[in-house]
């Protein structure tokens, strides 16, 4: 009798799978972020050990460098430490490293490789999507949805916001989808409202516009407000009619450099998110009306004692009402939002 042996051969793709993202075994006391809906928390490696509590879909928890492979299941388990203290195992497979929460603010092509064109597939990360991000790298940022139902690279201009209102409003709405139909209109309208007074760009996606507002939009809002009032921590100098404005005072501000009150002035006023896909080797960088190109402006931030420094890199045109227009990239690196409302700057008077 004759024997058939069957020759199995094992073929390696070159696309990334998600055991080389998710390698944990090396990485001591590193930041774990669930990407599930929910995980069991266990006293020892192995789905048989105790069940201690639930972690769920976002929560970061803490590995302690210790692992364990457990043989029958054929998994890898890392030992956590919970926000509240708790220890326990959690099966390395359902976290992502160095990862945090994020909302998907435009559609956005998904590719399996970053950097690479060909690997461009047909799915993408729409709008609104929750997702757990990872660090960038060399210009792209790794996503994956709840359940990696939806995972892979995407470009970095590919607007995504960690702001918590954010979250919190995209969250909300995942629920209120899930809800009967006679409640669900009245619920997601009252998330949509709640939404627009914390300024969060979600509430624009879940009436079906783009997140960002448009050049048109953007002029018509701007034109609506009010003269902004200016924010002042020592009294203003008065100014003489013929240069008296709504939007710019003197005053005397502290140098902490050289010991002296240098002239400065303050401007406030309603930024304008710029759609253009601008490069710039300086990440902030700013629309002016009468600055000239290559100035050095001073923003605070609002709510913080901190400030950065910008760099104009156009003039703004006569008509646009903003006192400063930054990109939405921009908008959402410091104000964790691209409707962050009125802005100041401040820049050295010059003689």
């Amino acid at each position: 009798m004759k024997k058939l042996i069957l020759l199995i051969f094992s073929v390696s793709f070159c696309l990334p799978s998600w055991s080389q993202i998710t390698d944990l075994s090396d990485k001591a006391n590193s930041s774990l972020t669930c990407v599930y809906e929910a995980v069991g928390l266990r006293n020892a490696p192995g789905r048989k050990a105790k069940y201690l509590q639930k972690i769920n879909f976002g929560e970061q928890v803490q590995g302690l460098g210790e692992t364990s492979y457990v043989p029958s299941e054929k998994k890898t388990y890392v030992k956590v430490n919970l926000a509240d203290g708790k220890v326990g195992w959690i099966h390395e497979y359902l976290f992502l490293e160095d990862g945090f929460l994020g909302v998907v603010l435009e559609k956005a092509r998904i590719y399996e490789r970053a950097g690479t064109p060909t690997t461009i597939t047909f799915d993408s990360f729409e709008a609104g999507d929750i997702v757990v991000q990872k660090s960038i790298k060399n210009g792209w940022i790794f996503l994956t949805t709840k359940n990696r139902k939806k995972f892979g690279w995407v470009k970095k201009e590919n607007l995504i916001s960690n702001r918590i209102g954010d979250i919190e409003a995209a969250s909300l709405w995942e629920k209120a989808q899930k809800l009967p139909e006679k409640e669900r209109a009245a619920r997601i309208a009252q998330i949509i409202s709640k939404a627009e007074q914390n300024g969060s760009a979600v509430a624009r996606i879940m009436q079906g516009k783009p997140a960002l507002p448009t050049p048109e939009e953007t002029l018509e809002e701007a034109t609506k407000r009010k003269s902004p009032t200016i924010t002042r921590s020592t009294p203003a100098k008065p100014l003489p009619d013929s240069e008296k404005s709504s939007r710019k005072m003197e005053l005397d501000v502290w140098d902490r450099a050289s010991g002296k009150y240098i002239t400065e002035i303050i401007e406030t006023g309603p930024a304008t998110a710029i759609k253009q896909g601008i490069k710039h080797p300086d990440p902030y960088y700013a629309f002016h009306p009468s600055l000239p190109p290559g100035s050095r402006v001073r923003m605070d931030i609002p709510g913080t004692k901190g400030f950065v420094e910008l760099t104009i890199i156009d003039k703004l045109e006569e008509d646009n009402d903003a006192i400063i227009a930054l990109s939405p990239a921009c908008l959402m690196s410091l104000f964790g939002t691209i409707n962050p409302g009125d802005i100041v700057i401040s820049y050295t008077k010059s003689e």
